[in-house]
């Protein structure tokens, strides 16, 4: 009865636990992956230094110069963007329709094709007016409400990076305390927390540097043509090349 006791007291408080911890489930998640990213450059400073407090801090000091300050500044210009892009399709500046215009009289060949499909270039005028109207405002809507939480992101950030800092000075202890109280063998945990590592800096590396280069390349060939809000087209194309099947040619295409 005693045992029984225990383990549902221990359920219990576990549960609780679970419960207190999933507002920040993300930035935890985000904190061990930063730590698995940076944890190199960490052990090259306590190499040099010999000082776990001082190269932690030196290593978490790159992580936010590197991260989370280009970060912020590109949500709040992407903000200023969307809001200031809404602005203008609300008061007819940015007119989607016209673009149909252009290729009606540019391309003959695209309406002769559309026509063979059956497709109505009328139709797909009030249609592209009408899904610029919902995207703008659901945009400004958003970042609003963006902004209106960004006392959260604050708080979600500074515990990412709080974590951050005890994964790199005390992770190979942290890692031992857990292969201890994982009741799935030595070597298995060696080998299942080896493959978390390595799946993350392949993702980061590899899917993340590439959404980033794809975004900044894109954006930055919208601000060149002279493209209204290529810093929010540079973070959508990015997040799109994220998703498979998709990628940034959603966007980039229809610009073209």
């Amino acid at each position: 009865m005693e045992q029984r006791a225990f383990l549902l007291l221990l359920a219990l408080v576990s549960v609780l636990f679970l419960g207190l911890l999933k507002p920040f489930f993300s930035a935890l998640f985000w904190a061990c992956a930063v730590s698995i990213m940076f944890y190199p450059l960490y052990r090259r400073f306590l190499r040099l230094w010999g000082r776990p407090n001082l190269s932690a801090l030196s290593t978490l000091g790159i992580c936010v110069f590197v991260g989370v300050l280009p970060f912020f500044f590109i949500l709040y210009s992407v903000l200023q963007e969307g809001t200031l892009i809404y602005q203008r399709v609300q008061s007819g500046e940015i007119d989607p329709s016209s673009y149909i215009e252009r290729v009606r009289q540019g391309f003959p060949a695209v309406q002769h094709l559309l026509e063979r499909l059956h497709i109505d270039l009328s139709t797909v005028k009030e249609h592209l007016s009408s899904l610029a109207v919902e995207s703008s405002r659901f945009v400004a809507q958003n970042a609003v409400k963006i902004g209106q939480n960004v006392l959260q992101l604050i708080v979600a950030v500074g515990v990412m990076l709080y974590v951050t800092f005890y994964l790199l000075r005390d992770g190979p202890k942290l890692r031992a305390v857990l292969i201890r109280a994982l009741p799935l063998g030595d070597a298995r945990e060696h080998r299942l927390l080896d493959k978390f590592a390595e799946v993350t800096r392949a993702t980061v590396k590899g899917n993340l540097m590439v959404a980033v280069i794809q975004g900044a390349l894109g954006g930055l060939i919208f601000w060149i043509l002279g493209i209204p809000g290529a810093l929010l087209w540079g973070v959508v194309m990015a997040l799109l090349s994220l998703i498979p099947m998709v990628g940034a040619g959603l966007v980039w295409v229809p610009v073209c």
